[in-house]
This record gives structure tokens, sequence and C-alpha cells, in this order.
């Protein structure tokens, strides 16, 4: 059958997020999983940018958990960064702060614009 490339899957599931269907995203996520088809930084950065504004911050923190924890990807400033926007989109001071400590805690150097988004 029919097996989506990286970009592919990036595509589908910015496209799903724009729509406001975060859950769907999430489940089409799982599926990919089954195909062994890896996202890396980069593509999660792309769909988390997708839905900084579009869907809650509790998606963006399971895509987050996600990279981090099911696919074992490292987390650069980017996806801080995105993060971060998140949250001040939000209005959500306290997981900034709780983001900006993580990023610290795995050493991550915060740039100026992670700095700004705690303004």
């Amino acid at each position: 059958g029919f097996r989506p490339g990286v970009r592919t899957v990036q595509h589908v599931l910015c496209a799903l997020v724009r729509q406001r269907h975060g859950r769907n995203a999430l489940r089409f996520l799982k599926v990919v999983e089954g195909t062994g088809l890896q996202l890396n930084a980069y593509n999660y950065t792309t769909v988390m940018r997708a839905c900084c504004m579009a869907e809650s911050l509790d998606f963006i923190m399971a895509l987050y958990r996600r990279m981090t924890d099911t696919d074992g990807i490292e987390p650069d400033i980017r996806i801080y960064d995105t993060m971060l926007r998140s949250c001040r989109h939000h209005h959500d001071w306290r997981t900034a702060l709780r983001i900006f400590d993580e990023m610290q805690q795995r050493g991550t150097v915060p740039d100026a614009l992670a700095w700004t988004k705690l303004l």
C-alpha cells in the first residue's frame, strides 16, 4: 500500500492543525508510528508553528511530550521558542516558566527570542 514520507506526514499534520483538528492530528501521528516512519525535530517544529495560534496549548504540550518521550528527540531552541510563543498567545505564563526551566535543565541556552517571550 501507500507509505507516506516525512514531508507528506508533515503537510497532513499542518493541514489538520490549521483546520483545528488537533485530536485527529494526534491520532494520525499514532497511525504514522505504526508505519515505522519517524519525524525529526524540524518536522515537529513545523507542526508546532502551524498550531501555535490555532490549537490549544495542551495540544502543543502533547506534541512536545510525544517528541521527547516517544520519539526520543532532543528539543532545540526552535522548539522551545515555538512553545514559548504559544504560551504567550494563550496567556499561560506559568507554563512558559516551566518550559523555560526545562529548557535550561536540558542544557539548551536561551537566545534573545526566548528571553523576550517571557517579558
